[in-house]
């Protein structure tokens, strides 16, 4: 059994970790406040794997959880030290305690959810078409097909030199950034890319609606993607970057 007065290392430098990014007005904005990350984020931060011990410090006191996934999606949580986890962090560390902003001390309703990063840039893509027609004559405004919002999504940027070489992904188009999920595993969250099983994540999720087409002289359906009216409403959790 584990002591309540009780800080391992690692648990020390989990709560030292959300301390700090609590304090430098990072992580994600959750009940009002920031300070938020999701397992991932502090693995990333401290280049250490913790499957376990973040629902442990919650069940102590000394993290609280909320949970930011799509409904009907895998759960997806984020976490923040709390006010007892401060005071027995400062304990170990000899120093005076400052506890966190409480959470919940407003009323702005929390509504926003994490999306991966692949379902996250199309859904984007085609939220930025949703009122534009489609590229096939009898068929609805919104839609597009996957190479129709790959081309979207990277487009040759005005001024690119053909002569540079990178760094580049494998297969990427040579003016495409590295790609970057955000959240504390970079430091510059830039778009990243998708493929069909991203689409079909949001399908299952209800955000993207998906038809078939066949146009005149085709003999095979072409398939179609737009945004549906729960997709059109999603609201994304932001990673803001500690500052100082």
């Amino acid at each position: 059994m584990v002591r309540p007065d009780y800080l391992g290392g690692t648990a020390a430098n989990v709560l030292s970790w959300l301390w700090n990014l609590d304090a430098r007005a990072g992580g994600y904005t959750r009940r009002g406040v920031r300070g938020w990350a999701r397992r991932e984020d502090v693995e990333a931060g401290l280049k250490i794997p913790i499957p376990e011990l973040l629902p442990r410090l919650r069940d102590r006191g000394l993290l609280e959880e909320d949970h930011v996934h799509v409904p009907g999606t895998r759960p997806v949580a984020v976490y923040r030290i709390t006010g007892l986890g401060d005071l027995l962090l400062a304990r170990t560390q000899g120093r005076e305690a400052l506890p966190p902003w409480p959470a919940g001390l407003t009323d702005v309703e929390d509504d926003a959810v994490y999306l991966p990063p692949g379902p996250s840039s199309a859904l984007r893509l085609l939220r930025d078409v949703v009122d534009c027609p489609s590229t096939q004559v009898g068929i609805g405004s919104g839609w597009r097909t996957e190479d129709e919002l790959r081309d979207q999504f990277n487009p040759e940027p005005e001024g690119w030199d053909e002569t540079d070489t990178g760094p580049w992904l494998v297969g990427d188009p040579p003016w495409k950034h590295p790609v970057s999920s955000g959240g504390a595993e970079s430091n510059t969250p830039v778009p990243h890319g998708f493929d069909r099983a991203a689409l079909a994540w949001l399908e299952r999720a209800g955000l993207v609606e998906r038809t078939t087409f066949t146009p005149p002289k085709r003999k095979r359906p072409i398939v179609f993607w737009r945004i549906s009216q729960v997709g059109a409403q999603v609201d994304e959790i932001v990673w803001h970057q500690p500052q100082g």
